[in-house]
């Protein structure tokens, strides 16, 4: 029977930095039990690493308005937005189908993927060639930042019915690669049950709020294993923000306090789709919506400080 330790406040990023970092998660929980504060409290944690780069990926609109400064790009019709894969960014997803909403994401995440591997590969090779011509002097490089790709709404990437298509099934493959390659992703879903099994085999660490559907404790039961039943018996009275986390050896119960975003440090557009909105807010939109749009652009880019006041 394993233990339960607390995570709190105090010894959380101890906690990200050990367990985060080089693992695909996935958060379930009932509506409004609070995964994506969660994830917030995850993200900047991660974010305090210069090692470390975060992308989130907003189908939802849950962090626009709601988290620490960091770029964004608006992803919807006729917007250009770039699969950026250096630098921190949050991409607020406006697509109103689920399959665009899976493109996009996958071909972000994928680009980000591509260059990871790529990048191992010629890595390896250049060692290896060194090590050939014994070039004892040569310096071995690695890929020395991690990627964290969090991603909301998991069932439209994970469930059973979209892996089935061909260019889908491109997810399993990299939710397997992620160790190798210093990447992690975590996926956010209401019920384990909407995420395909293949899926949930491939992560190797869980975050479970408080659950009472059956289909859903079927699968945790699953994961947690025969000798772990008082950890079932605990997610079914957990309290509102309250998680427990499971990689298959350590079990901690998440209690973190309601996330506050810091003052006067709301998201910023990226500098690239902000040229694109003010080359194209005349001829897009009409009158009275690009009024609206640039009342809003122009408190976005200070930071929405005139709005506030």
């Amino acid at each position: 029977m394993t233990d339960l330790k607390l995570v709190n406040q105090d010894n959380f990023l101890e906690f990200v930095d050990t367990f985060i970092a080089d693992s695909s998660c996935i958060i379930v929980g009932q509506k409004g039990h609070g995964k994506s504060k969660l994830a917030k409290h995850i993200a900047r944690a991660l974010m305090t690493s210069k090692k470390t780069t975060v992308q989130i990926f907003d189908s939802s609109l849950s962090w626009l308005n709601d988290f620490d400064f960091i770029p964004f790009q608006f992803c919807a019709d006729y917007i250009e937005f770039d699969a950026i894969t250096d630098s921190h960014m949050l991409y607020s997803i406006e697509f109103e189908d689920s399959q665009d909403v899976n493109f996009v994401v996958r071909e972000i995440i994928r680009e980000n993927y591509l260059k990871r591997r790529t990048l191992r590969i010629a890595e390896y090779m250049t060692n290896k060639m060194a090590n050939t011509l014994a070039e004892t002097n040569h310096k071995k490089e690695d890929i020395d930042t991690y990627y964290i790709g969090i991603i909301e709404e998991a069932q439209n990437f994970l469930s059973t019915y979209t892996l089935m298509a061909r260019e889908n099934r491109k997810w399993l493959k990299i939710i397997s690669d992620c160790r190798n390659l210093r990447m992690s992703l975590i996926f956010i879903g209401q019920r384990l049950a909407d995420i395909s099994a293949k899926a949930v085999e491939r992560a190797n660490c869980y975050f479970f709020g408080k659950t009472i559907s059956d289909n859903d404790l079927i699968k945790i039961r699953r994961i947690l294993g025969s000798d772990n039943k008082h950890l079932i018996e605990k997610i079914k009275t957990l309290e509102k923000g309250q998680f427990l986390f499971w990689d298959g050896e350590t079990a901690c119960l998440i209690d973190l306090p309601e996330f506050k975003p810091k003052p006067h440090e709301t998201p910023q557009l990226y500098f690239t789709q902000k040229r694109w909105f003010e080359r194209n807010l005349e001829s897009i939109w009409d009158k009275e919506l690009t009024n609206e749009i640039r009342f809003w652009f122009t408190h976005m880019q200070k930071g929405l400080k005139e709005a506030q006041k």
